[in-house]
């Protein structure tokens, strides 16, 4: 839905009309899709917090009560 109001923004200011325009448009600016962006970020915060050491351990002991 908020990636529909990037859409039409685009559209606005770069005067297009069609769906595949406005993404090359998105592309040109460097303005990817909100999930792409999202999914990034998430990739990103699980990475760091995969690299401190507290939480490997409360990781492993959770796996471990899971999986009994």
């Amino acid at each position: 839905m908020l990636d529909n109001c990037v859409s039409t923004a685009t559209a606005k200011i770069f005067p297009v009309t069609h769906g595949d325009n406005i993404m090359s448009v998105r592309q040109s600016v460097n303005l990817p899709r909100l999930i792409e962006i999202i999914e990034k970020r998430k990739q990103k915060f699980m990475d760091r917090l995969l690299q401190l050491d507290h939480f490997t351990v409360v990781l492993k002991v959770y796996s471990a009560n899971v999986f009994l």
